[in-house]
């Protein structure tokens, strides 16, 4: 009886190794080709703030917000509107990391009521931001993290990238 299964286990052992690796070979060469995105997805990523189509910039400043550098345009996106569009010079590796505008001439430590939120970051993607008409007067880009729930980092809007 013991000799009658260890053929059998023997027989299909040689048989699995001869099968599986076909079939593995096989499912990767007939495998469904799908696209990552198509361009439905665009106004999705548009309407989230990702910049899906390029603009011409008025202005470019290095800002500095806490340990984290970004680089910020000035874009025209309408004849009534400017915004500023930020990349991230390293990966943000922040838990979830928020963008905010608040008023005032100093950083803020915490942040405040009347603090406008922009939107949110993403590693090293590029974000377009509207700004609000009261970043005319001037005011603090706020890098904040809901994760932790604490200011990141500040600093002053460039005059250069004033609305």
């Amino acid at each position: 009886m013991i000799l009658e299964r260890r053929q059998t286990h023997y027989f299909a052992a040689i048989a699995m190794a001869i099968v599986l690796p076909l079939l593995f070979a096989a499912s990767l060469i007939w495998r469904p080709n799908y696209a990552m995105t198509s361009g439905a997805a665009d106004e999705l990523f548009a309407r989230a703030g990702y910049v899906t189509e390029t603009a011409e910039s008025i202005a470019s400043e290095r800002i500095k917000l806490g340990v984290y550098t970004f680089t910020a345009d000035a874009v025209q996106v309408s004849l009534s509107e400017t915004a500023i569009e930020l990349t991230s010079v390293f990966n943000l590796r922040i838990p979830d990391p928020l963008l905010y505008w608040a008023p005032g001439k100093d950083a803020p430590e915490a942040l405040g009521d009347d603090a406008i939120l922009l939107g949110g970051l993403s590693g090293r993607s590029r974000r377009r931001f509207v700004l609000p008409d009261e970043a005319k007067s001037g005011g603090q880009l706020v890098l904040f993290s809901q994760g932790s729930s604490t200011v990141i980092g500040a600093g002053p809007l460039p005059d250069s990238l004033k609305p």
